[in-house]
């Protein structure tokens, strides 16, 4: 995830000590096995610097009336398990009989969507017409 625009203080920002907290190099490499060189831990922190109310957005009074009593880094963890339950499904080799690692483990594996022959998905649209010369297609993760 090249991220555009250098985060200078990415590594002090609040949500990133928390994720780091709870996600550590190692649990990354274990997470992702088989990911492409694309995808480093380094530049997902940065993202998560990007996004300031990832793993930060936590409010006692709001999210007790809703029932959720945990704490930040709960919230956090749960936060980075949906993401990644997502990216594994979007960027995942997601082949049973792969055989270097379980499919769960198998996220970041694509940088862009595979198996796309024409990557030429385009439908008729009013409201989101597509634009003449452009390719319509998943481009990874997110």
């Amino acid at each position: 995830m090249p991220i555009d625009g250098d985060v200078t203080d990415w590594e002090t920002k609040e949500n990133v000590l928390r994720v780091t907290s709870i996600l550590t190099q190692e649990n990354w490499a274990d997470l992702f096995p088989v990911s492409h060189s694309f995808y480093t831990y380094e530049d997902f922190l940065k993202a998560v610097a990007k996004w300031p109310a990832f793993c930060d957005d936590w409010n006692p009074e709001e999210d007790t009336l809703w029932g959720n009593t945990e704490d930040p880094e709960k919230t956090c963890a749960r936060e980075l398990s949906a993401l990644f339950a997502h990216i594994t499904l979007e960027s995942g080799k997601n082949d049973p009989w792969y055989g270097m690692a379980p499919t769960h483990r198998q996220g970041l594996y694509y940088v862009s969507e595979a198996s796309c022959a024409s990557c030429d998905y385009q439908e008729t649209s009013d409201r989101y017409p597509a634009s003449e010369g452009e390719l319509y297609y998943g481009r990874g993760p997110l």
